[in-house]
């Protein structure tokens, strides 16, 4: 489903494990509770997107803008959002773990209910993003800081 242009939709349980949606333009979108694992939403434009209850591992938003979208009580462990913009996005009881945010705006960003542990980031990516102190610590660690 390359291109695809849905605005004011609500999916529910829709399974588009694997499905491309390269390019895709959603606007004020809901996928609740759909299966989204290594679902293809390379370089596309989401804005105001809900995703609750979605299992989506291995999925791939690499070099998307995704501004506004909240995630909800979802898996995405090991997904790929390399070079993604996520400004002012919202991560709520999501689970991030080893996920690539490598080169992706987080700025605005408020990762404060995800499991981000073995994410890969660098020190530009998360900088502007909200997080916990228990997270801001398992940053530190992943980033090589030494603290004395």
């Amino acid at each position: 489903m390359p291109s695809l242009r849905l605005r004011d939709v609500r999916l529910i349980r829709c399974d588009l494990s694997n499905a491309v949606l390269t390019g895709s333009e959603l606007v004020r979108v809901e996928f609740i509770e759909c299966r989204l694992t290594g679902m293809k939403a390379i370089e596309c434009k989401w804005k105001d997107v809900l995703l609750e209850g979605c299992e989506g591992g291995y999925a791939q938003f690499n070099e998307s803008e995704l501004a506004g979208c909240e995630f909800r009580d979802t898996q995405l462990r090991e997904a790929d959002f390399r070079s993604a913009d996520l400004q002012g996005a919202k991560f709520a009881h999501t689970a991030l773990n080893r996920a690539d945010f490598s080169r992706a705006k987080l700025a605005g960003a408020d990762l404060r209910g995800a499991d981000i542990e073995g994410v890969t980031l660098r020190t530009e990516d998360i900088r502007g993003a909200t997080v916990t102190t228990a997270q801001a610590l398992d940053l530190v660690l992943l980033l090589g800081i030494v603290i004395g």
